[in-house]
């Protein structure tokens, strides 16, 4: 039953007696009620009794609930920018959607539900997935096995915060603070981490396939067993090193690690899926049925390299070379090889532009499928049924380029070659 906006407002005023230790005064009690809605910006709620009450989409912002008793609250798509949960107890509550844009997290409680409630089985996580906590505190907080997927924490301060086994996939926490805290088995697949503090942050055994970590402070963080690629149990040990030292390489902007240099190995049937390779030296290397889905080459070398049966699935291979390389039945489905920007180091601004390079490149029976080559070189290329349905060739450099028996349904080629 709907909890209309007058009863709350009673019980608030009691409350507030309550909290001044007045005559009449009674703690808010609203366990299992239903809030949906509710108008509550700055009203003071502390040590409120919410459990598994329902204040979905509820106008909360700058609202005081320290110390509440919130465990198995409902409050996906409220308002809570600003407001105050500092030792809230938010066990298996679901924030869903939620704003939370400079809250005050601090010591809250967001740990699996303990019991079972209306809205959570006993042993559920919390989940604060697509919630908006840009510049929220999050100091020493709870947020073991909580969800976050594509959660979004831009400049929050998470520091010394326990993400224990916390998903956050797909979230973007750029220039948040997570030092001395812990991520350890934490999935941070495609999270967005760049510029991110990690000062003795606790990653041991996160999953790190595709997070975006440029510029982030990984100063004495443990990175014991952490996932950077999906076969790397499988790799040679001095493979193994070597994508290891170059992922601290590209996370640290060159200033930690080492630039993987691949050229000439016997790489083929390897799986390399999700890495940041970006700059990486491959050329002359064998490649033939690795598994490259997925990974970053941006500025990477792949000149004469072997990558028949290749799968670079939804690759990101902008400014990429593949001069002469040999691509035959190798999938590129999604891949991206358009130009990258290449800026000024004094000034930072765009001095030029740096497409990929395919130019002689053997291309027999490769799919490039829904990829975007825009502006790629693909001087004397020669296509031989190959798949570029709904490819983009617009601005490609096609001096000498052939199509023989491609498919070619919804490519966007530029008039002269269509």
């Amino acid at each position: 039953m709907q909890v209309g906006q007058d009863v709350v407002m009673d019980k608030l005023r009691e409350h507030a007696r309550f909290l001044a230790e007045e005559p009449g005064g009674r703690r808010m009690d609203l366990r299992y009620a239903r809030c949906s809605g509710a108008t509550l910006s700055r009203a003071d709620m502390r040590q409120a009794i919410l459990v598994a009450s329902d204040f979905r989409q509820a106008m909360m912002e700058g609202a005081l609930l320290d110390n509440a008793e919130m465990s198995g609250i409902y409050l996906s798509k409220a308002d809570l920018r600003g407001a105050s949960l500092v030792g809230a107890d938010c066990r298996g509550a679901d924030l869903e959607e939620a704003i939370l844009s400079t809250t005050d997290l601090t010591d809250t409680d967001f740990r699996p539900a303990e019991a079972a409630t209306i809205h959570k089985n006993a042993g559920e996580s919390a989940s604060l997935a697509g919630a908006n906590l840009d510049g929220a505190k999050i100091v020493r907080t709870n947020l073991r096995n909580a969800n976050l997927v594509g959660a979004s924490g831009r400049g929050a301060h998470f520091q010394q915060a326990t993400l224990f086994k916390a998903t956050l996939r797909g979230a973007n926490f750029s220039s948040a603070r997570f030092d001395e805290g812990t991520l350890a088995k934490a999935d941070l697949r495609d999270a967005n981490l760049e510029g991110a503090v990690l000062v003795g942050t606790d990653l041991a055994g996160a999953d790190l396939r595709s997070a975006r970590l440029v510029g982030a402070d990984l100063s004495r963080a443990k990175l014991d067993g952490c996932v950077i690629v999906s076969g790397q149990e499988a790799l040679p040990d001095d493979v193994r090193e070597m994508v290891y030292q170059h992922f601290l390489w590209i996370a640290s902007v060159g200033s930690m690690g080492e630039c993987a240099n691949f050229r000439g190995k016997d790489l083929s049937g390897k799986n390399f899926s999700g890495a940041d390779l970006s700059a990486a030296d491959f050329t002359d290397a064998d490649l033939t049925g690795a598994n490259l889905s997925k990974c970053s080459f941006r500025f990477a070398r792949f000149d004469r390299a072997l990558l028949r049966g290749a799968n670079l699935t939804a690759c990101d291979a902008r400014a990429v070379s593949l001069k002469g390389a040999d691509l035959s039945k190798a999938t590129l489905r999604r891949a991206t090889m358009t130009p990258m920007p290449v800026l000024d180091p004094k000034t930072h601004k765009v001095r030029s532009s740096w497409p990929s390079d395919l130019s002689g490149a053997t291309v027999n029976g490769t799919s490039f499928a829904r990829a975007d080559l825009k502006g790629a070189r693909l001087t004397d290329t020669q296509f031989q049924k190959a798949d570029l349905s709904g490819a983009n060739l617009m601005e490609c450099k096609m001096d000498g380029v052939t199509f023989k028996n491609c498919k070619m349904t919804g490519a966007f080629v530029p008039p002269s070659n269509s």
